[in-house]
């Protein structure tokens, strides 16, 4: 069974965990919206530059949404590794995600789909525009 100090360092990871997935589902909105509205004033203005503006949106949006999902994935990690041990150190340092780490969170489903599908139309737009 395990101690009470134990139990609040699984806490704290666990508050960690839910804050990146609060900022993730922050910026998904925040990329729909953004798109939505820049590509409806490139449509009513027939000006290009708001969907290469939505497009350049939608890809930073998408890299901030990968590197909390990777980050998230290295705090799961720990939270696992800590649950599994018993040691005693309260360190709630996860270590920084690898780059192959974003990329894989960068085309995980649930980034690719939202952020993928913005930064698409934008292009699109912008092209066709």
């Amino acid at each position: 069974m395990r101690s009470i100090p134990d139990a609040d360092h699984l806490k704290l990871i666990q508050q960690v965990i839910e804050r990146m997935g609060r900022n993730s589902f922050a910026l998904k909105g925040f990329s729909v919206s953004a798109a939505a509205a820049l590509l409806g004033l490139a449509a009513a203005d027939s000006d290009r530059t708001f969907a290469v503006i939505a497009a350049a949106a939608a890809a930073i949006f998408w890299m901030l949404d990968a590197y909390y999902l990777a980050t998230e994935r290295k705090y799961v990690q720990l939270y696992n590794a800590k649950a599994a041990s018993e040691n005693t150190d309260w360190s709630l340092s996860a270590g920084g995600a690898r780059l192959g780490e974003k990329l894989a969170a960068a085309f995980a489903p649930q980034v690719l789909l939202v952020h993928g599908v913005a930064f698409v139309a934008s292009v699109v737009v912008a092209i066709a525009g």
